[in-house]
Formats: structure tokens, C-alpha cells, sequence
């Protein structure tokens, strides 16, 4: 019935078109293909935010970190780019000196996106990240709730 009525109602001409058509007509414009066009794209960024996470500016570190939380929870690209420039040791470092809960969960936030990921050629990320245990068992004591949380599923995974 829906479809009758969708039918029915004049479509504008840009809108017309059948179904066969689109189906056996190839794609030719729109998003590259997620490895090779976002591969490029991402990995001159993704450089810029690791630079910023040895910056004084504590602003600055916030908006790297932030933003590469994004990243590793959206992109599978992103996370190869990621593991492949074996950043986990500073942020865990900056793990264990921050006291922002924010900055705490977002950095376990990557952490455990970047074990879901696994780079040919490249030591177990779980295995890389085992330095991060003491510190998560200190952040299952925090007051904050969040905090809590997330060093609780990190230790899990």
C-alpha cells in the first residue's frame, strides 16, 4: 500500500528513475573506498593530533585526545593508522597523569577501540597495552562513576 501511494504521487524530475536502472548503473561519484580514500586523508591528521599529544598546552592535548577518541570509535582506517604509529605508550602515560575524568575516559575510550583492531606485522595490542593494567585497576577506585566504568570494561577486554 505504501508503495501505491509513494507511485502515485508525482515525483520531481530529478527523483525519477527505476529501480533496474540504479541497480546496473555503477557508482560514479560520491565516497572513495573507506581504505585507500580515508587512509589518505586521516593519516596526515591523525599525525598532527599524536604531535599534539606531547604539546604543553594542555588545550591542545584535550582537542588531540577528543578527537582521536572520535576517530577510533568511527574508523577502521583511523585505528590502523593509529596502532601503526604505536602511540598507546604515551597515552597511557597521559592516562595515569591526568586527573580529568573526561580525558580519562576518552583516552580508555581509543585504548579499547584499538584492541578491537588487529594490524598485520604489528605486536599484540593487547600485549602493548598491558602497561595501562596498574593504572586502570587504580581508575576502578575513582570517585567518578564513569571512570569506574570504563577502566572496568578495558580490564575486561
Amino acid at each position: 500500500l505504501f508503495a501505491q501511494l509513494i507511485a502515485a504521487q508525482p515525483q520531481p524530475a530529478w527523483c525519477v528513475s527505476s529501480s533496474a536502472t540504479m541497480l546496473a548503473s555503477p557508482v560514479t561519484s560520491g565516497p572513495r573506498s573507506p581504505v585507500k580514500g580515508m587512509s589518505r586523508s586521516l593519516a596526515p591528521r591523525i599525525e598532527q593530533l599524536i604531535g599534539l599529544l606531547h604539546s604543553s598546552a594542555p588545550s591542545k592535548q584535550t582537542s588531540a585526545i577528543s578527537e582521536l577518541a572520535m576517530l577510533s570509535a568511527s574508523s577502521e582506517t583511523a585505528r590502523q593508522v593509529i596502532i601503526s604509529r604505536n602511540v598507546e605508550r604515551t597515552l597511557i602515560s597521559l592516562l595515569g597523569s591526568t586527573h580529568d575524568p573526561q580525558l580519562q575516559c576518552w583516552i580508555m575510550a581509543i585504548l579499547s577501540n584499538l584492541v578491537t583492531s588487529a594490524a598485520p606485522g604489528v605486536p599484540s595490542v593487547k600485549l602493548r597495552q598491558s602497561a595501562a593494567v596498574p593504572i586502570l585497576c587504580q581508575l576502578v577506585t575513582s570517585e567518578d562513576s564513569n571512570v569506574q566504568h570504563s577502566a572496568a570494561l578495558h580490564l575486561a577486554t
